[in-house]
């Protein structure tokens, strides 16, 4: 396995057009937006939703995931209206969390926790492994089965404000529930309403966030 190190979450690359993002309070530069230390590049011509990372260290494709090899610039940081601060968590699907897993760590990256749960007679799994400033949550059946599949599944953001957030959002946020992490609350974003492609949701604010 190769040597355990700390990356960092450069970009996602989002089939989505910039101006949609905007329209949910997002300041924009040269067709990307900053949330905390990533980028969020906007390419309307690929396929809806994330259809790549990039992260420091990793140059090819990890169980199905697609990576872009060269990082897009950082926008300069800003303010956005709608009071997003940071990229919480980024959610990986898959259909076998194990053999997922396993990939990431072959690829050098530290499996930090493992949560189980019983959902509809089957056992989930989520693992949990930090980029940086991000937290990725892979997720799915409590599999090792060799050739698990997976994908980019959506973002969970977090603001300073929470309640602030949400007035800005109005109707376009659900109504929020606690979060599996103690003490938080999270609520969906209606991305469709928006023509946002990726799935969003909006999270209070961690007791010590990583940038504090």
């Amino acid at each position: 396995m190769a040597e355990l190190r700390t990356a960092q979450l450069h970009h996602l690359r989002v089939g989505d057009d910039v101006a949609q993002w905007q329209a949910a309070g997002f300041t924009a530069s040269d067709h990307a937006i900053r949330i905390g230390n990533t980028a969020i590049v906007f390419d309307p011509q690929a396929k809806p939703g994330i259809q790549a990372a990039c992260i420091s260290g990793i140059h090819d494709s990890v169980a199905g995931l697609a990576i872009d090899p060269d990082p897009h610039p950082l926008p300069e940081p800003c303010e956005h209206p709608n009071g997003i601060t940071r990229i919480d968590h980024l959610v990986v699907l898959t259909s076998a969390v194990g053999s997922t897993s396993q990939a990431l760590r072959s690829n050098g990256l530290d499996r930090r926790r493992t949560r189980r749960f019983e959902l509809n007679g089957q056992t989930r799994r989520q693992d949990f492994f930090w980029l940086g400033d991000v937290i990725v949550e892979v997720a799915g059946p409590d599999s090792d089965q060799p050739e698990g599949k997976a994908s980019y599944w959506g973002l969970a953001l977090e603001a300073d404000d929470f309640e602030a957030t949400l007035a800005f959002l109005g109707s376009r946020a659900r109504a929020p529930r606690p979060a599996v992490q103690q003490g938080r609350l999270i609520a969906g974003i209606e991305t469709g309403e928006l023509g946002i492609t990726t799935e969003l949701a909006v999270m209070s604010r961690h007791a010590s966030s990583p940038t504090d």
